[in-house]
């Protein structure tokens, strides 16, 4: 139901060159318990365990949303722990404060993994998916999640498709050479880049992206393998995920969720997705930004979209808003940086409501709708 006096462009025609830009209310839409900035981070438990720690305490505790408890702005906090303050002069100070950005990116990524836990609306995401690499639309994303990257394999993977099909792949869909996990294996075959139909461009890196051990940054291109228990191993003389585990970095390869994202610039790999994202919006006919909400911190972001996207491109802004307040204030953060975008361009119905009015448009979908508890 459209709420009184919110716009939603009806019967939106894709251009041949199209770019969809995903934000965190897109995979919200299809993963209802994702997180978002401004979340539940299991904020009390963290505090207990820095109890003897009053820097980070404090820093923790003066975050912590009174009207929303234990709820934080992660942004901020992390900003506040990673750069520190000029006050922080103690050596204790830049220690504790250092511990607790390591546990805060401990708690998002484990975040990110448990919502993976509840509701998915896999049939909606399997038909966008198809959608997308039937049309060979780039999609660009500031998500961690792979969620998407999952649908996209299941939905038309290389190795249930005859020849000739479209399809897409994590071994070249994400923009650059990255090799599968059990790659690492001396007896694994030669892997190749493979041509997929699309490109999903993850700005700020993935959960299933992990960094060999011994891998130092900057990262060179062979740094980095995608690891997920949705790509299948290679063979049963495979070495296990246990094994495959000591040969790679703990952490996934992400951009922490921080104002100061100087790691853009300093590794190859992502200058390198940044660069492809750049070109995909300078070529484009349309642009539908789908459940992002242009944040005002968000410098880089900013400046790709205000300098790639051309004045004569067609833009779109899919997001959901509770209130007129919200809307008003989403309709801001986007005319700042795209002054040019009328008020017909909104669409305030939500990512999924979007998607299965665009995939059935595109007779993609086989009508059923239903949440279900995997992508697959």
């Amino acid at each position: 139901m459209i709420r009184s006096g919110m716009t939603r462009p009806s019967g939106m025609r894709l251009e041949d060159d199209t770019v969809f830009v995903l934000g965190a209310g897109f995979t919200k839409a299809f993963l209802p318990d994702a997180p978002l900035l401004v979340d539940d981070y299991d904020a009390s438990s963290i505090l207990l365990e820095f109890d003897a720690f009053p820097t980070a305490r404090a820093a923790l505790e003066n975050e912590i949303d009174n009207l929303n408890p234990w709820s934080v702005d992660l942004e901020r906090l992390m900003t506040r722990a990673s750069a520190g303050m000029p006050y922080d002069s103690d050596a204790g100070s830049s220690e504790e404060l250092s511990l607790l950005f390591s546990r805060l990116k401990q708690a998002f990524e484990s975040r990110l993994q448990s919502a993976r836990d509840g509701q998915v609306y896999a049939d909606d995401l399997a038909a966008f998916a198809s959608l997308c690499i039937d049309r060979r639309t780039t999609c660009v994303t500031f998500n961690y999640d792979d969620l998407l990257d999952e649908a996209l394999w299941k939905t038309r993977s290389i190795s249930v498709h005859a020849p000739g099909v479209p399809y897409w792949h994590p071994d070249g869909g994400y923009g650059f050479f990255c090799r599968p996990a059990w790659s690492m294996s001396g007896t694994a075959p030669a892997v190749r880049m493979d041509n997929a139909a699309m490109h999903l461009l993850k700005l700020h890196g993935s959960v299933n992206w992990r960094v060999r051990l011994g891998y130092s940054s900057p990262l060179s291109p062979d740094a980095l393998v995608h690891s997920a228990e949705w790509f299948p191993r290679l063979g049963p003389d495979d070495p296990d995920a246990e094994e495959l585990e000591r040969h790679m970095e703990p952490s996934p390869f992400l951009v922490p969720p921080i104002l100061t994202k100087d790691v853009l610039v300093r590794e190859p790999i992502l200058r390198l997705i940044w660069t492809r994202a750049f070109a995909a919006l300078e070529r484009a006919d349309l642009v539908v930004f789908v459940g992002y909400s242009f944040p005002v911190t968000d410098i880089a972001a900013r400046f790709l979209f205000t300098e790639a996207i051309r004045p004569e491109t067609r833009l779109r802004v899919v997001n959901l808003v509770r209130n007129k307040t919200e809307e008003e204030k989403l309709r801001a953060n986007y005319r700042k940086a795209l002054p040019h975008l009328r008020y017909d361009q909104f669409s305030f119905e939500g990512a999924l409501e979007w998607s299965r009015r665009l995939t059935e448009k595109y007779h993609v979908r086989d009508g059923q709708r239903q949440a279900s508890t995997s992508v697959g």
